[in-house]
């Protein structure tokens, strides 16, 4: 069976990836984090902030706003996005925001130099968990913060009408599997006091606006990793679903809820 043709799409966010629509998308959940973060790890103890797989620098700069007289050090393996990342904070004259364009393993940073790590949608990257986490324990001081935010399934995108099509791409894809619960090793790797809390995001949004073009990057996403398991109706339905050209819009809202577990420790 051949994979679903996917329509060109025509962005309405040119330039946009996945990354940077889900930041966008889903601010608030991302404040309610960090405002839990804070309220851990209080702003007069935090000196310096490492955040983890820092991609587009979303998180470093809302760190940066809570932490306002610390170092926030943006790391990630991909060295386009620390070079954006050290841009767009020489643009800004935050010479507090550095980057390490390193892996966590590599990262060259001193062992207990950390007050507070930020890891979000990073820990289900790690080759070897115990690994990354064991390098993180080394790096942040007794008494610092990990915290460590995950989705627990990709969102669901679709209003009602379409729940067939998408619950069948979800299906192929596995994509509603038990997550994994990071409590136990992030006590192993010498933390205390986890603590674990369900996030939530609930919004209809237009279709013509980020809202659809991040629920139509999803879409495509699962449709990929589907490998043609769609029969000839549900590709057609779900071409028709993702069509923006010019009077063939055959989405005007979309319905985006999904649910992370937000971790929270204190190093030993």
């Amino acid at each position: 069976m051949r994979e679903p043709h996917l329509p060109h799409s025509h962005p309405h966010f040119p330039g946009s990836s996945l990354f940077e629509l889900d930041s966008r998308i889903h601010a608030g959940l991302i404040e309610d984090a960090l405002t839990a973060v804070v309220d851990v790890a209080h702003p007069d103890l935090v000196r310096r902030v490492l955040d983890v797989g820092a991609g587009t620098g979303s998180a470093t700069f809302r760190l940066a706003g809570r932490y306002a007289d610390a170092e926030v050090v943006a790391l990630d393996a991909n060295r386009s996005m620390t070079h954006r990342i050290s841009a767009r904070a020489s643009q800004a004259g935050l010479a507090r925001v550095t980057t390490v364009n390193r892996s966590v393993l590599e990262s060259g940073l001193e062992p207990g130099s950390i007050d507070l790590v930020w890891a979000s949608s990073v820990f289900h990257e790690f080759d070897n968990p115990a690994q990354e986490l064991a390098a993180l324990s080394r790096l942040i001081r007794s008494g610092g913060v990990l915290a460590v935010l995950e989705m627990d399934a990709p969102p669901r995108v679709l209003p009602a009408e379409y729940e067939r099509v998408e619950s069948r791409l979800r299906d192929l894809t596995n994509a509603d599997a038990i997550p994994v619960d990071w409590t136990g090793q992030i006590s192993a790797a010498g933390f205390e006091g986890v603590s674990k809390n369900t996030l939530s995001s609930d919004q209809v949004l237009a279709a013509d606006c980020p809202g659809g073009d991040y629920a139509r990057a999803e879409l495509r996403r699962l449709a990929h990793h589907a490998a043609g398991g769609l029969n000839a109706a549900e590709r057609m339905q779900l071409e028709q679903i993702l069509d923006t050209a010019p009077g063939h819009e055959h989405l005007p809202q979309v319905h985006i809820r999904g649910t992370r577990t937000l971790w929270l420790a204190r190093r030993l």
